[in-house]
């Protein structure tokens, strides 16, 4: 097993970076992307780290801090193709949260996955209910809101329902108030949408827990 190590952006070389926009692109559908340059922007309230094995990035994770509700947001998560199914996804995850901490940000992570009820096409329900398994096997749960729906960001699909999931090292309980406030950040922070429009209260609407 070789050496693993998380490299922050901004200590990549022109290569490396560009290995990780591969990898971003072979992760993640169109719909699903906003353009590399966004991600490699980083700054106070962005982090994109690289996984590194030798000098060749083989993962990536791109996170925003949610400073309002005491969250880390985990924009984006993607593996090489060539190295998915190895426990690379899990090893990198787990020195994906020493990171974050040591840049000063929540320890709690929070982050969309597709809904298998609501994905179409050929193997994608399969897909999406490997990818949860994959995340509960990271200490990772779903979170109790039923309404979550992801806006069409990219102008390429329309709004998609979504599953939330998170993983705290102090807790697996949340109250439905910091579930809310969860919704409200994930939603002004990341899509710049109030708490009056109508996907964010029906996902508020929708939580629940007690």
């Amino acid at each position: 097993m070789r050496d693993l190590r998380v490299q922050p952006s901004g200590e990549l070389t022109a290569r490396q970076v560009t290995r990780v926009m591969q990898i971003y692109h072979e992760a993640f559908a169109p719909h699903h992307r906003v353009p590399f340059a966004e991600l490699a922007s980083t700054g106070p309230a962005d982090m994109l780290v690289a996984a590194i094995e030798g000098d060749q990035p083989v993962g990536f994770a791109a996170l925003r801090l949610l400073g309002a509700a005491d969250w880390t947001f985990l924009r984006y998560y993607g593996i090489a193709a060539d190295r998915r199914g190895t426990g690379l996804g899990q090893r990198f995850w787990r020195m994906v949260r020493p990171a974050v901490q040591a840049a000063g940000w929540p320890a709690r992570i929070a982050f969309e996955v597709e809904d298998p009820d609501a994905v179409a096409g050929h193997g994608g329900r399969e897909i999406a209910v490997a990818r949860i398994a994959f995340w509960t096997r990271c200490d990772c749960q779903t979170l109790p809101v039923t309404g979550f729906v992801m806006p069409d960001f990219s102008g390429l699909e329309g709004p998609e329902p979504m599953l939330l999931m998170a993983s705290d090292p102090a807790t697996t309980t949340f109250s439905a108030s910091e579930l809310a406030e969860l919704l409200l950040a994930i939603y002004s922070g990341r899509y710049q949408l109030g708490a009056d429009h109508p996907m964010v209260r029906a996902a508020l609407a929708s939580i629940t827990h007690p």
